[in-house]
């Protein structure tokens, strides 16, 4: 009988004991005691980091007997295993950490750690002084308190720290933001830099925030995320192997209306080092719900990304999304970020560095620019996830109206008066002066059929010139051209120029014949637009067949 599915539960005793199928990570353990003293890993959301961490706090707490939680697991063969609960374990999640009560969360986190090893009599008075006066001291507290457990204990304590980044990532922008990154890094220099009561510190977050951001002077830090290549690379997420075994103990008690094939196209493909791994949160979540869908879902860091979009940044997610799931697109990338990158992102290498560490893109095949790396969209929910984005935060132009009425359009006029009213003065993101207005509005209008799904070319060589655009529908296929106008009273003219382009350079040739084909002039002037649309007949064309090219 297949064991149940928990997907609510992240604390790791809570899971064992409710006999949830668990996929055995426990050689983190192992890696962990044969590893440097301090650890941080970086992974995107939903991979199982709380989980691995509350791991490692019962494995390692003296105040546990934590055998039976670990029994049949991979550890339990391990000389490791010796080192189960010799410990004492400071856990702190920063997750529902907020601007206005980061110190007192701190301060009362600790107080209730330590009240698991020590009864107030035996606070040393450095605690006590920090405990009353935190506003003064509340930065050194958590060296303080391992010296206290050392001197009770006799052992070295071990700091574990979970989504050590949320509230930087959360006040970025903030008037406040340069007085909280202070707080976060003196208290992780404090706990972990020179700290001779220290045993062994675990951090996990979403970004790597660069040292000198955030960890100055501390040389005894290991940091792995999505860039680096280690032996933890297969300790968060899913492997290909892991995805198997798991789906067929719950298939062989439930048929699945999907198979494995499925679950790689919907949730594999993130890369971390040289491993591609599955978002572990949404294989268990189809599996649970007997259904492919989009699990993952968004984030705060959407809000983020929308806020830095460009015109250049939205033609690549649209590039990726047109070309899915083969394509890949060069972008400069940087393996770390800083203060500075996460106060603008005026930087492509930061903004990029932004999607690839949180799961939004992933690293694909080798770039031939010494400078770029490839990405690509990992799988289909990510897929599903730009597109809802792109639906909600950047076209906001009621996506599913709009694809009704250009399905239902069968006329010139019927088109001209769609693109009209989708167009005009409608770009919600006319406020980014790219340099290239023409740009805005093809990527805008390539945009727009990306989100719904439509294949289409763009800048490619047909007939006697190059298209800007060529869109394929189920009953007729679209050319686009684009002019600037001068003067809002040359728009006219623009939209005219842009048709009699489409015609003079022949752009329909090698297109099928078999669908009926609108040419479609849009000239522009800031954020207005005048809509051009024809019908396109060649009588010399046989349905089935492809236009030729005369000879001028």
């Amino acid at each position: 009988m297949a064991r149940k599915i928990e997907l609510g539960e992240t604390d790791f005793k809570a899971f064992r004991e409710a006999g949830a199928l668990y996929i055995d990570k426990t050689a983190l353990i192992e890696h962990v005691l044969d590893a440097s003293k301090v650890l941080l890993f970086c992974r995107p959301r939903r991979m199982g980091k709380t989980l691995n961490l509350t791991m490692l706090k019962y494995f390692f707490d003296i105040k546990e007997d934590s055998a039976e939680l670990f029994k049949g697991l991979f550890i339990e063969t391990q000389t490791g295993f010796e080192e189960r609960n010799k410990y004492p374990v400071i856990y702190l999640s920063f997750r529902d950490y907020a601007k206005s009560n980061y110190l007192k969360y701190l301060i009362k986190d600790v107080n209730s750690e330590l009240r698991r090893y020590l009864s107030p009599e035996q606070f040393s008075e450095e605690v006590k002084l920090t405990l009353a006066e935190p506003d003064a001291y509340g930065t050194g507290l958590l060296k303080d308190v391992t010296k206290n457990l050392f001197d009770v204990y006799n052992s070295k304590a071990i700091i574990l720290i979970d989504e050590y980044d949320k509230l930087i990532m959360d006040n970025v922008g903030d008037s406040e933001f340069e007085e909280i990154r202070s707080f976060v890094k003196r208290v992780m220099s404090s706990a972990l830099k020179d700290n001779p009561y220290l045993e062994k510190a675990v951090i996990t977050g979403v970004n790597r925030i660069a040292q000198e951001s955030l960890f100055s002077d501390l040389n005894n830090i290991t940091v792995c995320d999505v860039f680096t290549k280690s032996i933890f690379d297969t300790d968060f997420g899913f492997t290909e192997t892991e995805v198997n075994s798991v789906y067929d103990e719950v298939s062989a008690d439930t048929e699945m209306p999907f198979n494995t094939d499925d679950l790689r196209n919907w949730y594999n493909n993130y890369q971390i080092g040289n491993k591609k791994l599955y978002f572990s949160y949404s294989v268990l979540s189809a599996l649970y719900r007997r259904e492919l869908g989009c699990y993952w879902g968004r984030s705060g860091i959407m809000d983020m990304i929308r806020e830095h979009l460009t015109t250049d940044r939205i033609s690549t997610i649209t590039e990726l999304l047109n070309g899915y799931p083969d394509e890949v697109v060069p972008v400069s990338i940087k393996d770390r970020l800083t203060v500075e990158d996460l106060s603008g992102f005026t930087n492509d290498d930061a903004f990029y560095t932004l999607l690839v560490q949180t799961g939004y893109m992933t690293l694909a095949s080798p770039s031939e620019f010494f400078t770029m790396e490839n990405v690509s969209l990992p799988n289909h929910e990510l897929e599903l996830v730009w597109r809802e984005f792109l639906v909600s935060k950047v076209y906001q132009n009621k996506a599913a109206q709009f694809e009704r009425n250009i399905l239902g359009a069968n006329s010139p006029e019927a088109l001209e008066l769609l693109f009209q009213n989708a167009i005009n003065g409608r770009l919600s993101y006319y406020d980014f002066d790219s340099g290239e207005p023409e740009k805005t509005y093809h990527v805008y209008v390539a945009g727009m059929f990306a989100m719904l799904g439509y294949k289409f070319i763009s800048n490619a060589e047909s007939g006697l010139g190059r298209y800007d655009l060529a869109v394929e529908l189920p009953k007729y296929n679209l050319i686009f051209e684009f002019k600037t106008a001068k003067l809002e009273a040359d728009l006219p003219k623009a939209s005219e120029a842009a048709i009699k382009q489409i015609h003079d350079n022949h752009y329909d040739y090698g297109l099928p014949t078999d669908k009926t084909t609108y040419n479609i002039g849009i000239g522009f002037y800031k954020k207005l637009c005048k809509v051009k649309a024809e019908n396109l007949f060649i009588p010399t064309r046989k349905p089935g067949t492809t236009s030729g090219c005369p000879i001028p």
